[in-house]
């Protein structure tokens, strides 16, 4: 009996271990088949260099959310498994860097978001609109999911911000900071821009976009210096 366990164990261990060397291995294959099967996500690539565990130089990177029609498109991607980090947390960390980032929407109902259609704010996320850089933190755990310390820089705009989605009671709580530069503001807003924005040191407009609650019942709050709006999802 002893034995049978013995060997079990160790066919187990086996199986584990080349498991784990496939996957850090063949990072691309497997996120690209986890993705694809196990999510709402889908993504694709061109050429992925690197093992899971350490640095991942990605080119060609697509990201879409299949049910809405929302995709993203890099140029090039870098991901870093932060392990000290991970060891602290007690959860799986890695960093993000995407670069020539590209936003693409092939849908009306998703163009016009959450954020509501004609709403300005809603333009740094609308189909075409290009960002030079965009870097964040992924933090996973069997109970949560973030996305931490973004940063998503363009000419015209400027992006910082947190997300949090609770597993289990499938709450979402997204904070973005969203700054205009001049000329954007001017291009959207003219003369009124003064009436709802106060420019920060840099001469750039802020507003904050609280998102929260279940994806069928958000909550949304938009609040500048001057104005403040706040809407219910029914």
């Amino acid at each position: 009996m002893r034995a049978k366990f013995l060997k079990f164990f160790l066919y187990a261990a086996l199986v584990l271990i080349i498991s784990v060397l496939v996957i850090d291995l063949f990072p691309g294959t497997f996120i690209k088949f986890y993705c694809n099967t196990l999510t709402d996500y889908s993504i694709n690539y061109k050429k992925w260099k690197g093992t899971l565990l350490t640095s991942n130089v990605v080119e060609g990177l697509g990201v879409n959310l299949k049910k809405e029609d929302l995709s993203l498109e890099a140029k090039t991607a870098l991901i870093s498994f932060n392990s000290l980090g991970s060891f602290k947390k007690s959860k799986l960390i890695f960093n993000f860097q995407f670069n020539n980032v590209k936003f693409l929407v092939k849908n009306k109902k998703a163009e016009n978001g959450v954020l509501g259609k004609g709403n300005f704010l809603s333009v740094p996320f609308s189909s075409g609109w290009e960002y030079d850089e965009i870097k964040f933190d992924v933090e996973a755990s069997p109970i949560s999911f973030s996305v931490k310390n973004i940063d998503a820089k363009a000419k015209q705009v400027e992006i910082t911000g947190d997300y949090v989605y609770k597993i289990v009671t499938k709450k979402m709580h997204l904070n973005l900071d969203v700054s205009f530069s001049p000329e954007t503001m001017d291009q959207y807003l003219g003369e009124y821009k003064n009436m709802l924005f106060a420019p920060n040191e840099k001469g750039w407009y802020t507003s904050n976009i609280l998102l929260e609650g279940t994806k069928d019942k958000p909550r949304l709050a938009i609040q500048s210096d001057m104005f403040q709006m706040n809407v219910k999802g029914e």
